[in-house]
C-alpha cells in the first residue's frame, strides 16, 4: 500500500500490520527523516515524491491512502498518478482528521480555540501563501472516479 503525503508517518505506520509492504511518499526530506526515525516496522519505508509523481511502478498498489493531505495536491495530476499506480480493483482511501470529540465540552472548545489560533498564526506568518488548497469532498471524488477509474 502507498500513503501519499506521509509527513511524519503517523498514518503510514498504522498500515504496517495490514499490508505486506507500506510505502510513505513525502516530498519534504525533513518529514521523511522524522518518519523514518519514528518507524520501527520492517515493512514500512519512505520515498521522496509527491501525489502527482510517486516514482512507483504501474499497478504496484492495492491501496493508496492520503491522510490529511489530499487538499494539498493538484487533483488532475494526483488522480492520474493514483490511477496509474493502483492495480486493477485497487482502492483509494482519503481521510481527514477534521475534529476531535472527547465527550467533554471544555476539551472540545479548547481544541477548537487551538485550531483557530494555529490557523491565524499560519496566516500571519504567511506559511501557506505559496500553497493552493483543493476541496476534498465526495462530489469531487465522483468526477475523478468517472475520469480516472479511481474509486
Amino acid at each position: 500500500m502507498v500513503d501519499l503525503g506521509a509527513g511524519t508517518g503517523l498514518s503510514t505506520r498504522l498500515w504496517s500490520s495490514h499490508a505486506d509492504e507500506v510505502v510513505g511518499v513525502e516530498p519534504s526530506s525533513a518529514m521523511r527523516a522524522e518518519a523514518a526515525r519514528r518507524t520501527t516496522a520492517a515493512n514500512v519505508s519512505y520515498v521522496a515524491g509527491a501525489g502527482s509523481s510517486t516514482g512507483l511502478p504501474d499497478g504496484w498498489a492495492d491501496l493508496v491512502t492520503a491522510a490529511q493531505a489530499l487538499q494539498w495536491m493538484d487533483p488532475d495530476s494526483t488522480y492520474a498518478e493514483i490511477a496509474r499506480i493502483l492495480r486493477p480493483g485497487g482502492v483509494l482511501a482519503a481521510y481527514q482528521y477534521n475534529t476531535v470529540v472527547t465527550g467533554s465540552w471544555e476539551a472540545d472548545a479548547a481544541f477548537r480555540r487551538v485550531r483557530e489560533l494555529v490557523r491565524r498564526r499560519r496566516t500571519e506568518l504567511m506559511l501557506d501563501a505559496e500553497r493552493q488548497l483543493w476541496p476534498v469532498t465526495p462530489e469531487a471524488f465522483l468526477g475523478y472516479e468517472l475520469v480516472y477509474g479511481v474509486r
